[in-house]
Parts: C-alpha cells; sequence; structure tokens
C-alpha cells in the first residue's frame, strides 16, 4: 500500500504506515553490499512524520571530510557514503542530491556565485544548489540534504533542509525538516516564510525580524545584566576589558525603556538615566547635547541593544554597541581631550 505526501514543490511516494522501504533485490543502493549492517537496515518507518531527534544540539557532532569515513559504535565498519546511499534509495526527496561537501563548525564553504561588478545589477538568480553534509559521533552518522533553487551560486531564495540520524541499529531516520523561502514584503522590502525549525545550528539561526510573520510587538528585557565593556577610547575611561552593569527598567509602555550603565569609566555615562524606545527585544537611544565646559563640547551617544538577534558587534555573546563621539564647538586653547569610544557590550556569563 503507498500514498503519497506533499513537501515543498516535491512529492514523495510513501510507504504505508508501518513498512519499510526496501530496495528491490537486483537494485542494491550504490556502495552497499549484502553483508553490509546498512543492507539489512533500510530508512526507519517514519517517512510521514519526522521522529524527534536523538541529538539536540550540534554540540555532539563532529564532520567527516569523506563519504569513506567509517563509523564506531552502533555504525561500527559502515562508511558514510552507504548511509547517504540509504537515505537516497528510501527518501525520494533527495534521491538526486550526490554532491558531497565537508562541514565544520561553521558550516560549508558557501559561493556567491560569479563577481558582478559594483556599477552593474547581479542577474536574477536562477541557479540550483544541492548538496549534503555529513555528521557523526562515537556511535551515530547524521546527515543533512540541503536543496536550494533561484539561486546565485549557493545563495539561494528558496532553501529546503531535511534532517537525518541513525538510530541503534544504523538505521537512518528522517528527524527534521526546515524551509526558507524569500518573498517581497517585511519590514526591510524583503522576508523569509518559514517552514518547521533547523537542526544542528544548520543553517545559522535566523534573525527573528527577517521572518514575514514576526511580531514587532515591544517586549519585556528590563532586568539588570552583567556584561564586559571590550573597548575603550581616548579620553573615555576604561580602554580595557571592564566589568559594566546594564540595569534596564520599563514602566506599563513596554515601547519605552531607560537604560543605567556603570563601570565604563566615562564620567557623563556612568550613571546616566538614558531613555530610548524597544522593539520587539531591541533598545535604541540617543544623547545629543553640548556640554557646559569652558571650551564646550558637541556630545552624541548612541545605545544600540539586541537581546534576540544575531550578536550586534559580530562578537560572541555581544549585545549592545554604545558609541560616545565628542567634538569642539568652536577652536579652544588648550584644546581639550576629545572622547571617541565604542564600548562593545558582552555578556559575562
Amino acid at each position: 500500500m503507498t500514498n503519497l505526501f506533499r513537501m515543498g514543490f516535491v512529492t514523495v511516494l510513501l510507504a504505508a504506515p508501518g513498512c519499510l522501504l526496501e530496495p528491490s533485490a537486483d537494485a542494491p543502493a550504490s556502495g552497499t553490499s549484502a553483508s553490509s549492517p546498512t543492507a539489512q537496515a533500510a530508512i526507519g518507518p517514519n517517512l510521514d512524520q519526522p521522529v524527534p531527534p536523538v541529538h539536540a544540539g550540534a554540540e555532539a557532532w563532529r564532520f567527516p571530510e569523506a563519504v569513506s569515513t567509517t563509523g564506531s559504535g552502533a555504525c561500527a565498519g559502515v562508511s558514510l557514503g552507504e548511509v547517504l546511499d540509504r537515505i537516497r534509495a528510501g527518501f525520494e526527496p533527495v534521491g538526486d542530491i550526490e554532491s558531497f561537501r565537508p562541514g565544520g563548525p561553521r558550516g560549508v564553504v558557501m559561493s556567491a556565485g560569479p563577481g558582478v561588478p559594483a556599477s552593474e545589477t547581479p542577474p536574477p538568480p536562477t541557479e540550483t544548489s544541492s548538496y549534503v553534509v555529513g555528521l557523526m559521533d562515537e556511535n551515530a552518522f547524521g546527515a543533512i540534504f540541503v536543496r536550494g533553487e533561484r539561486c546565485r551560486g549557493d545563495i539561494c531564495e528558496d532553501h529546503e533542509y531535511w534532517y537525518f540520524e541513525t538510530d541503534e541499529r544504523c538505521s537512518p531516520a528522517w528527524v527534521g525538516h526546515h524551509r526558507r523561502t524569500e518573498r517581497s514584503g517585511g519590514r526591510y522590502g524583503s522576508c523569509l516564510d518559514v517552514i518547521g525549525e533547523a537542526l544542528w545550528r544548520f543553517p545559522s539561526p535566523l534573525d527573528p525580524r527577517r521572518r514575514c510573520d514576526a511580531d514587532w510587538s515591544p517586549q519585556d528585557i528590563s532586568g539588570t545584566r552583567q556584561a564586559l565593556s571590550l573597548t575603550g577610547g581616548p579620553a573615555c575611561g576604561n580602554a580595557a576589558v571592564v566589568p559594566v552593569t546594564v540595569a534596564i527598567t520599563q514602566s506599563g509602555d513596554l515601547a519605552q525603556a531607560t537604560v543605567v550603565l556603570q563601570g565604563t569609566g566615562i564620567p557623563f555615562l556612568d550613571g546616566r538615566a538614558v531613555t530610548g524606545k524597544v522593539e520587539r527585544r531591541r533598545f535604541f537611544a540617543e544623547i545629543q547635547e553640548v556640554s557646559a565646559d569652558s571650551c564646550p563640547l558637541r556630545r552624541t551617544v548612541t545605545f544600540n541593544f539586541d537581546f534576540e538577534g544575531p550578536s550586534i558587534n559580530a562578537i560572541p555573546g555581544g549585545f549592545g554597541l554604545v558609541d560616545v563621539q565628542e567634538q569642539t564647538v568652536a577652536p579652544c586653547d588648550p584644546m581639550p581631550a576629545l572622547c571617541s569610544a565604542s564600548l562593545h557590550l558582552v555578556r559575562a556569563d
């Protein structure tokens, strides 16, 4: 008995519930021998619904560099290539994805396609990009099959991901499906329709504001956070890594918040209450003032905190950037030292 299951743009022929999809006896999967453990263990009977993955996070996985890599534990004597062949034979949506790419903690190397001079408009994305990434630990293999449509190189407007891992018999099971499709709309002119959840940090976590269904309502970001300020600047207090306390309060109106910093070493900043706007879990505020010094200084301070998106300053754990700039209003004698600093705030935990 069979039934049809539609996933994305691909229609899949499925075995009836409880049945295994075995290859025919006269057409074994390539790279698989009759004595191989995978010859006796087809893909699991869960093709209509992914089962929960055993590997909840990416930390446990290593990244084999070739399909000839053999496993251990339940997959002792079995190569990654055999497992991939078994998946292709039993799960039609990925049956034609042959290209293997070695992975790594930062994913795979991606290509944006042929270079286009800055003065020219890039051509519309028309290519496809499909490949598989292998994973392994001391007892199992994993695999991520990727199919991209409307691509320039590997940068695609439509990416679909299927996730698999082997069980105690080294039999691969389907454990997840994720899809990101870019279209016009959203706050930034384009946004992503998202299906399912990504596994094992592949692809990289998505900034939730990029989703087409993003809710832009302000959220509660109040609390006191211990942080480190990584950089300072001339005449700006501490120029080394120093602990900083970030206290944020909100009243009944979540769209506004007040932040107080302590420990930056900047006299006109430490202990000062600064009120700004909140959008989702992001805070923005700005100070523009002229100091009352004998040589007046025009001062601009901007606060940009983000408690949900990718690191705001490309530093692991980074959530905040405070930029301080001073300039003289008129020539002075003597000229005072001017503060110019970017304070990168990262979680101290």
